[in-house]
């Protein structure tokens, strides 16, 4: 598991679509929504400082199968605390401990 950058967006966003074909009831975005959000702007997310928000991926061998965020709040008095969004494991790689 590591980081996601720039690099990963391609793949990061196959597995996000995926995902929100599968489930959509577990995300806050639609299929639509996300399938038009341009290369450089998911690009641009992934390429962010990690001290306030990031995504990681699992991988198996170089293919990314599974996908989690997490964000920190920006209040001083709750820097502690983080909340995990979109996490998503494609279902060839369920059961194998990636979540």
């Amino acid at each position: 598991m590591r980081r996601l950058g720039p690099d990963d967006a391609v793949r990061w966003k196959e597995v996000r679509l995926h995902g929100l074909l599968e489930t959509p009831d577990a995300f806050l975005r639609s299929y639509e929504e996300e399938r038009e959000t341009p290369l450089a702007e998911i690009e641009s997310r992934l390429g962010r400082d990690p001290s306030d928000a990031f995504v990681l991926g699992a991988f198996a061998g170089e293919e990314l199968v599974g996908v989690i965020g997490l964000f920190r709040s920006g209040a001083a008095r709750e820097r502690h605390k983080a909340t995990i969004w979109g996490m998503y494991v494609m279902p060839d790689h369920r059961r194998e401990g990636v979540a």
